[in-house]
């Protein structure tokens, strides 16, 4: 763990082993631009900010193996990303959702672990469903009203909701500016209020 992200490590290729983010906030693989110019481009990445503004393009490139531990993915888009935009020094880039599509992942926070496992939790009891299109989202009920729900272990430790849903849930007192929130795409403002009602 940096703070709150997840590090976990992977070899690129023939490189040597490298640490990368895990984050279930973003869909695919980003690699630190150095890097990711030894590798062949296949295509073009759109670039918005958080409040869905198009600010550009990032190159995506074809990596031909990443291989975590015993498990090696083969032929994996990366979309090239400056080392500040990946939250940490201590890596050189980020794993997405999509990355493991196919697998059960289970994030073991006790014992610093994921477990990828290719098999399905379909039939089993308190399963809640999920949408994988993109990013990890659930149906979740948000003062008695269903919301789609973006579980993102990138984040840190609380929930975050639109600032224009302020007026349609109950909170206590009116929402001040906290601190500012970054994605790879952008930084945004994060207010804080104390959420009153049950979810």
């Amino acid at each position: 763990m940096d703070r709150n992200l997840i590090i976990i490590q992977a070899q690129i290729a023939e490189n040597a082993t490298h640490n990368f983010i895990f984050d279930t906030g973003t869909e695919d693989i980003m690699l630190w631009d150095s890097l990711a110019n030894q590798y062949k481009v296949n295509g073009l990445d759109t670039i918005v900010t958080p409040q869905g503004e198009f600010v550009g393009t990032q190159e995506k490139v074809l990596i031909p193996n990443i291989s975590f531990a015993s498990l090696t993915l083969k032929n994996k888009t990366a979309v090239k990303m400056p080392r500040q935009m990946l939250f940490s020094k201590k890596v050189v880039g980020i794993i997405g959702m999509q990355t493991f599509v196919g697998f059960t992942i289970t994030l073991d926070y006790k014992n610093s672990k994921i477990i990828l496992q290719e098999d399905s939790l379909l039939g089993q009891p308190d399963v809640i469903p999920i949408d994988l299109d993109h990013i990890l989202e659930v149906k979740v009920k948000l003062n008695n009203k269903e919301v789609l729900a973006h579980f993102d272990c990138g984040a840190p430790g609380y929930i975050s909701i639109p600032k224009g849903w302020d007026k349609s849930y109950k909170i206590k007192g009116e929402p001040v500016l906290f601190t500012k929130g970054r994605t790879p795409m952008g930084d945004f403002d994060v207010y804080s209020a104390e959420l009153d009602c049950n979810y």
